[in-house]
């Protein structure tokens, strides 16, 4: 039976509808390609990448140093067309009607050696460097004072925003913590103040024990369809371990999230005939002081494969709307 209800995310406090009976029409087709060879590809040389050395350079799962002609499998480098630039952060400017700030902060790329290599077919060990690449840069970025909330985020393929067809992921700090993110914490905090639970607790706790929307799981990690997916085929990965930062994860954990990750990433590219899609890793916000800004608050990473366009209900009212039951999803994830 068609499913035609609007749910609410307690937690963003952001509305879903879901009119599964447009679904036929509604699921988009890649129609155009960024594909470039070797030949032309701006990632071969890594130094012209940036304009500059790389910033962390790993080979085999280990960070060595750089040198032009290093073996190296996983680089980070400055966006050489950065977002945000390098300097110090001043305070935001609230003398004026529209409070403004200077575009400060990190922005990165983290580019793997394979021009024709993704994520979905990575092994184990390429995972792990990758993970590992991605928590060490996190790590300094967010002890850094002009690193209020850091990003890390994966396009693939034009209609998810990628203009570069290698190979490649982006770390992007902010100088203050996005109003979604802070909209998440105080209802969550606040949800629990009046239950005595955390909602993300509550959340990933009746996923888990209806088990309709859960396509995988390790003994880390859950991978699922959630409830209130905004998108068609929207996954989300949570840590089993409520206690457990992103960057503070150790060896063992970054394993098993790196398996998780490509696990998700592989089902939707079999399942959806290899789509375009964006990833990125809410981590938890801290303070200036090192503190959580939320000790309840859960890092997560989102997986949104780009199978439908945002259009005017989302632009006009931010009620997301969806074709795919998430049930349904998840029974075609999983059973790939």
């Amino acid at each position: 039976m068609p499913l035609n209800q609007f749910r609410q995310d307690p937690i963003s406090g952001k509305w879903v509808l879901f009119v599964t009976s447009r679904a036929p029409g509604h699921l988009g087709q890649k129609i155009t390609s960024i594909y470039k060879p070797i030949s032309e590809c701006p990632f071969e040389n890594i130094e012209k990448a940036s304009g500059d050395k790389p910033l962390s350079v790993f080979s085999q799962g280990m960070k060595i140093d750089w040198t032009p002609d290093c073996a190296w499998s996983t680089a980070v480098v400055r966006n050489k067309f950065p977002g945000v630039s390098y300097g110090n952060c001043l305070p935001i400017d609230n003398s004026d009607f529209w409070p403004t700030a200077d575009a400060t902060g990190y922005h990165e790329l983290v580019i793997t050696n394979e021009h024709d290599k993704f994520i979905p077919d990575f092994s184990d060990e390429q995972m792990f460097e990758l993970m590992t690449a991605y928590q060490e840069r996190f790590v300094v970025i967010d002890n850094d004072a002009c690193g209020d909330y850091v990003l890390i985020f994966h396009n693939h393929g034009p209609a998810a925003g990628a203009s570069v067809y290698h190979n490649h992921s982006q770390i992007l700090s902010l100088p203050f913590v996005p109003p979604g993110i802070l909209t998440s914490i105080e209802n969550n905090d606040r949800y629990f103040k009046e239950k005595g639970m955390s909602g993300f607790d509550v959340m990933l706790e009746k996923e888990i024990t209806d088990g309709k929307r859960i396509i995988f799981e390790n003994d880390s990690f859950v991978l699922f369809c959630p409830y209130t997916s905004r998108s068609p085929y929207e996954m989300r990965i949570y840590s089993k371990n409520r206690n457990s930062q992103f960057g503070s994860l150790g060896n063992d954990e970054l394993t098993l999230l790196g398996q998780i990750l490509r696990q998700s990433l592989k089902k939707m590219k079999m399942a959806l005939n290899d789509p375009d899609y964006n990833f990125y890793i809410h981590p938890a916000p801290r303070h200036d002081n090192g503190q959580l800004i939320s000790e309840h608050y859960r890092w997560h990473i989102e997986i949104v494969p780009r199978l439908s366009a945002i259009a005017s209900v989302e632009l006009g009212t931010n009620v997301f709307v969806n074709v795919v039951d998430p049930d349904e999803a998840a029974k075609n994830l999983k059973n790939v």
